[in-house]
């Protein structure tokens, strides 16, 4: 089952989000008392896709079945991105503050992407500065800066930090293309590209 679900989590990394699913359906029949990690597969399918009431129950079942507190921002950009945003927010403050800087990078660059859609741009304008300059860095937090800049109105930025994530791991044209935080891209000749 686990050869599948790291496939799975290949798959929708790479935008090929039909194959997640199917290999995602494929850990689940090869091992049904193990459910959680096709599970979040199909959760993280879901949102990927821009069906974010479907993700949402998805990603909340994974939570309670693994007993453990949330390690990743999908289940609060599902809350975010179903009118939960207040709960998505919180979600990613909690995750902020986790010991992992992983964790806490990802959060946190999310977070400064829903700041800065709500209006506080100066509070998100510090976490991308702060986390641009930061020493952990990865595809989730440029994808994130990405998000958060073109919510900002700083959309050279923007395409920049989508270019790097796309670089680095995380080449998922359909999110780019669905994702409401990168609405103000769309158009922009450097970000259609």
């Amino acid at each position: 089952e686990l050869p599948y679900s790291v496939l799975a989590r290949a798959f929708h990394r790479l935008g090929l989000l039909d194959e997640a699913n199917k290999t995602a359906r494929q850990a689940w029949a090869l091992d049904p008392e193990n459910r959680t990690e096709p599970i979040r597969a199909q959760g993280i399918v879901a949102l990927l896709e821009g069906r974010f009431a479907e993700a949402l129950p998805l990603l909340e079942e994974v939570r309670r079945m693994s007993g453990k507190p949330p390690s990743d921002s999908y289940l609060a950009q599902a809350y975010y991105y179903t009118g939960e945003k207040q709960r998505g927010e919180t979600l990613l403050e909690e995750l902020g503050r986790a010991s992992a800087a992983s964790a806490s990078a990802r959060a946190r660059s999310t977070l400064a992407a829903f700041l800065a859609a709500r209006g506080d741009r100066a509070r998100a304008a510090d976490l991308v500065r702060e986390l641009g300059a930061g020493s952990y860095m990865d595809h989730h937090v440029a994808s994130s800066l990405g998000a958060a800049c073109a919510q900002l109105g700083r959309l050279p930025e923007a395409v920049k930090w989508v270019r790097r994530a796309a670089e680095t791991g995380f080449p998922c044209h359909p999110w780019y293309a669905r994702d409401p935080m990168l609405a103000p891209l769309k158009g922009y000749p450097e970000f259609e590209q």
